[in-house]
């Protein structure tokens, strides 16, 4: 049962650190143009890392 509950823990610190990453990409991420069926993402930075 401990290493259940340390593999969710740490399943649960990866979902954080997804969920910051793609608060960051929001953030960073100006407007969304959608072309047909391809959207650009355009953004203030230049590139998205």
């Amino acid at each position: 049962m401990e290493e259940f509950n340390s593999g969710f823990v740490n399943l649960e610190k990866q979902y954080d650190n997804l969920k910051d990453d793609l608060l960051d990409v929001e953030r960073r991420v100006n407007t969304i143009i959608q072309i047909e069926d391809y959207p650009i993402l355009c953004s203030s930075i230049g590139d998205l890392e």
